[in-house]
């Protein structure tokens, strides 16, 4: 080969970088998708509470995880790890390009692929751009299909999507993402949280969650822990309300209710379909400054907190649901933006 064209070849553009970084996220998507074929859904115990739970912690004895934390590569590893120096320039890089490129590859789905209606998005987006912001934010949110994260974002514009510093950390399931060093470094570099399903909320993962939350930033939970393609929700896990209790300033929570997603990736059958509607809504932020100040002052236990934390959540995102579904109906009659219940309605 020539010397020009083999430098030609190896020269980095921008859509090289992109078409690298697409060919490696659809062998994680594929990674992704037939390991959550075999995983089971987890058992939900019986505790008398419909809504909440502990999870599997009184499992752990006799139980071993479905994930060992020490199969990730150490150099991974240790970027979640609250003790570990800020990342290097390096991994910043490419978090970047992995961040911003599969944000972008999203954003271009929905909007050629899947008619989107977004609701109440703008207060969202300026929690997200607000200079003066001293306190985390915390998205929750139903977990209908496998590609729910990172396809919601696809809704935000590039400017977020493209800033590692503005974008979401999520906890995401370690024995599906993170079991080879290419899906690992894959994932890791785009702000997935390595979690074990089942091992508790006393886990690495939500110590790292704490730690993000302690530095202001943005996490989303999928408190239901699985996904969720029935017409209810399941009972939520007690992580959320650990972060909510443990981060030094209150949280701000903002429930998300979203549709559509189950229809163009379901469990069962073909691996994706197209043209499907996706409908996501944001509901107003949940302020838990009150149940904090009763548990630190004494007034309830830690139990009990975290307990009215997530039933507060649960209950906040079915009426959301409800909202949606009555904002749905009101864009059907032809109800226009600001009258109803219809206020920041947009697309991707």
């Amino acid at each position: 080969m020539r010397p020009h064209l083999r430098r030609s070849l190896l020269r980095p553009t921008p859509l090289k970088v992109i078409g690298v970084t697409g060919f490696l996220g659809g062998i994680s998507y594929l990674h992704v998708a037939r390991k959550q074929s075999r995983v089971q859904p987890a058992t939900i115990n019986e505790t008398g509470d419909p809504l909440i739970g502990p999870g599997m912690d009184h499992l752990k004895a006799h139980k071993e995880p479905l994930f060992n934390l020490d199969r990730i590569p150490k150099f991974v590893a240790s970027r979640f790890n609250a003790d570990s120096p800020p990342n290097g320039i390096l991994w910043n890089l490419g978090s970047t390009v992995v961040v911003g490129s599969v944000g972008i590859t999203s954003k271009l789905f929905l909007k050629a692929f899947a008619p989107t209606k977004v609701f109440n998005k703008e207060p969202f987006q300026e929690l997200l751009d607000d200079q003066t912001r001293d306190r985390p934010i915390i998205t929750v949110a139903n977990h209908a299909s496998v590609i729910d994260d990172p396809i919601l974002w696809g809704i935000l514009p590039v400017r977020t999507l493209c800033n590692i510093e503005k974008m979401r950390w999520v906890l995401g399931a370690a024995e599906i993402c993170f079991t080879n060093p290419i899906t690992s470094l894959f994932f890791g570099m785009g702000q997935v949280i390595p979690t074990v399903r089942g091992y508790g909320i006393y886990q690495p993962a939500v110590d790292f969650a704490i730690h993000k939350a302690n530095q202001n930033k943005w996490l989303h939970v999928f408190p239901e822990a699985r996904v969720n393609q029935e017409e209810s929700l399941i009972r939520f896990k007690w992580g959320v309300g650990r972060m909510v209790m443990e981060a030094e300033r209150c949280p701000i929570v903002v429930p998300m209710w979203h549709t559509g997603l189950s229809e163009i990736r379901p469990l069962q059958g073909p691996p994706i379909r197209l043209f499907k509607p996706i409908t996501i809504a944001f509901g107003d932020p949940i302020d838990f400054q009150d149940t904090l100040d009763q548990w630190k002052s004494g007034r309830i236990d830690e139990e009990t907190a975290r307990i009215q934390i997530t039933d507060r959540i649960f209950k906040t995102l079915g009426e959301l649901r409800e909202k949606t579904e009555r904002m749905m109906e009101d864009v059907q009659r032809g109800v226009k933006d600001g009258e109803g219940e219809l206020e920041h309605t947009s697309n991707p």
